[in-house]
């Protein structure tokens, strides 16, 4: 997946004096962020900064180690305001705020110094048009689009993207092409020209098939299809132990009559992986087998 990168202008204001303790984080918002608001608060975000307040203040300063207690004091630089203001600003674009900015300033009072995070959110972009480009992966590029589950005025975020991968690389193995996978959808970002109130163009690129004997395909270079099409999969021997299915022949194996109960696989059956989490799920709960680990090779033959 690739994102245009966007930076806004950061600075910090410094208290008149170093060395003021760190007491707390806070946020300061702009009007424009009601509609953060509607999809998450930031304010959850605060324990998740990388940089932190101490937790606790020290009760004697001078002698903060005595009693087996250590000091805990944590004072303020322009470098924790900055790095926790780059890190909020980060969530925000994620979220479709691109040009969200956020702004640390140092705000000193009586006890100690307080980080105030100013947040600029401007407004949130959204998807006005997508493209897919099937790139000889041997799909159709009508249904790729019904199956993508992304629509043109969808808020841009990174989760929706995220999801769209999973769903799309989900339907196609369900349909039988074990060998195509989340790495093989790309998204691209265009903003050229474009403001918020536009939108953004959003194109979806499918990587066709490269076969790797590192990732325990084998394959003849005469059965490769033209463009490295997605080959459609099915079940082959499927062995227990490294026996035949449904065979006890050693310690360990399952007899015929359980096998047939517990598998939903089955030979020359469309490679399913629903079918395959079925059955690590029934032999799992079998009393007599302690692990099940699941194993495949992909051959065309």
């Amino acid at each position: 997946m690739m994102f245009a990168s966007y930076s806004a202008h950061l600075w910090s204001q410094s208290i008149p004096y170093e060395g003021k303790r760190w007491i707390e984080t806070e946020f300061s918002f702009a009007s424009d962020s009601k509609e953060l608001f509607q999809v998450v608060d930031p304010r959850e975000w605060l324990e998740t900064l990388p940089e932190q307040p101490a937790k606790r203040r020290p009760i004697l300063e001078g002698i903060g180690t005595m009693f087996g207690r250590e000091k805990e004091v944590s004072f303020w630089t322009a470098s924790a305001g900055l790095k926790n203001a780059e890190f909020v600003q980060n969530k925000l674009q994620l979220l479709g705020w691109l040009n969200a900015a956020v702004h640390p300033r140092w705000l000193e009072g009586d006890k100690g110094a307080t980080l105030e995070l100013n947040v600029e959110c401007g407004a949130r972009w959204f998807i006005d048009s997508i493209a897919v480009d099937a790139n000889h992966s041997g799909f159709s590029e009508v249904e790729l689009q019904n199956w993508l589950e992304l629509k043109p005025g969808m808020p841009f975020e990174k989760e929706s993207l995220l999801s769209a991968q999973e769903n799309l690389a989900f339907e196609l193995q369900s349909r039988g092409f074990a060998t195509f996978n989340t790495t093989h959808v790309r998204f691209l970002v265009d903003t050229t020209g474009r403001n918020a109130s536009d939108g953004l163009v959003l194109s979806l690129r499918c990587e066709p098939w490269e076969p790797a004997q590192n990732l325990g395909l084998s394959f003849d270079d005469s059965l490769k299809t033209p463009g490295y099409n997605h080959p459609l999969v099915h079940f082959g021997k499927i062995t227990w132990n490294g026996d035949h299915r449904g065979v006890e022949l050693r310690p360990g194996g399952v007899r015929q009559e359980v096998w047939g109960h517990v598998s939903s696989t089955q030979p020359k059956a469309k490679y399913d992986p629903l079918a395959v989490q079925s059955n690590y799920e029934r032999l799992s709960r079998l009393n007599s087998i302690g692990r099940v680990q699941l194993s495949s090779n992909l051959r065309l033959d």
